[in-house]
């Protein structure tokens, strides 16, 4: 029995319907996600035909699970997450999946209200993911935290993350022009804002192009002081691709905010 076929059933057991895939694709004449099951026989069959698939379990109603998936290769999801965690006290117990691309799945108990998307640079609900002992393209395998592994206590999804989950996504007019409505804009500049500092902008930069977003796309605009505020915090938790900060036109910004 191959360690994946092993854990598949373990997840099965678990009522955490599963599929198997090639890496991450689905085999040919199969159908991904929609050939999740519990049942040991189909799975055990699979295993048989593909001895070294990969084992995804499906988030949902039907597993209970909802998932974080904290992305660390396009964007810090982590450094976002603790980020977003800091001002709410201990991040909750809870199971973790670690990628073999240094990721993780963060597994919460399922809430409904929770909808798959992007809620930040680099964090993502989503309605399934690869599971341990997966192999990943680069060769690591995924593995389950030491203290948080599948029989620890599934977490209720922290109501700051609901509120996030629920936020008003960026949308596009009927003549193409991107708008950023009231309980979409602190997320729409935020993700643009960590893109800036990811390129090497400083602060003052980093706020002179969000004021541009803001007064142009936003609706309504955010104040002047809450997007400085925005591109100082972002300064302050990301390390910057290249750039260097401008201390004159920073004590220039100070004064203009000591004014508002």
């Amino acid at each position: 029995m191959t360690s994946c076929l092993s854990d598949a059933l373990k997840y099965a057991a678990r009522g955490w319907p599963v599929y198997h895939v090639d890496g991450k694709v689905p085999y040919k004449d199969t159908h991904g996600s929609l050939d999740a099951t519990t049942k040991p026989e189909i799975i055990n069959g699979w295993w048989q035909a593909h001895p070294r698939a990969n084992v995804v379990i499906m988030a949902g109603e039907t597993s209970g699970l909802t998932v974080l998936d904290v992305d660390m290769h396009r964007d810090n999801g982590k450094a976002s997450l603790n980020a977003l965690a800091a001002p709410h006290g201990v991040f909750p117990m809870t199971p973790i999946s670690h990628t073999g691309g240094g990721g993780m799945h963060v597994l919460f108990q399922y809430n409904a209200a929770v909808k798959r998307g992007p809620i930040g640079p680099g964090l993502e609900f989503i309605n399934w993911f690869t599971a341990p002992p997966s192999v990943h393209e680069s060769g690591q395998r995924y593995q389950w935290n030491p203290k948080r592994g599948p029989d620890t206590p599934l977490a209720p999804v922290p109501e700051w993350l609901v509120k996030l989950a629920k936020v008003e996504r960026p949308t596009f007019e009927g003549n193409g022009h991107y708008v950023l409505r009231e309980g979409g804009r602190h997320y729409g500049l935020l993700k643009f804002a960590g893109w800036l500092r990811e390129r090497g902008l400083c602060e003052v930069a980093m706020a002179e192009c969000l004021m541009a977003v803001n007064s142009y796309h936003c609706d309504p605009p955010m104040t002047e002081r809450e997007v400085y505020e925005m591109a100082h915090d972002v300064e302050k938790r990301y390390q910057p691709g290249k750039g260097l900060p401008i201390d004159q036109r920073r004590r220039e910004r100070d004064e203009r905010l000591a004014g508002l």
